[in-house]
């Protein structure tokens, strides 16, 4: 019994672990160059600053002229300034 259940435990991290490997290799698919050109939906308002959706994550977020887009408005990643989307 005692080794059923082992078994058991060991297969889980072993699927676990490769879930989170193959999970941290597809985020580097996706850097903020590579995301210029994509479609975002706002997630939190920018104002000039907030948050945006792409691609199913949310990335920080800043609008180009600094006006105020609110909440799910659809944008577009225009560039890259620091460690923030530029969205238009």
């Amino acid at each position: 019994m005692i080794y059923y259940l082992i078994t058991i435990a060991v297969v889980i991290s072993l699927i676990a672990l490769l879930i989170a490997l193959r999970s941290r290799r597809h985020k580097l698919l996706f850097t903020p160059s590579n995301l210029i050109g994509s479609s975002a939906i706002v997630d939190k308002a920018l104002e000039p600053e907030g948050s945006v959706v792409v691609r199913g994550e949310i990335w920080l977020a800043r609008s180009v002229d600094g006006s105020s887009i609110p909440e799910k408005t659809n944008v577009t990643i225009v560039g890259v300034q620091s460690h923030f989307l530029l969205a238009k």
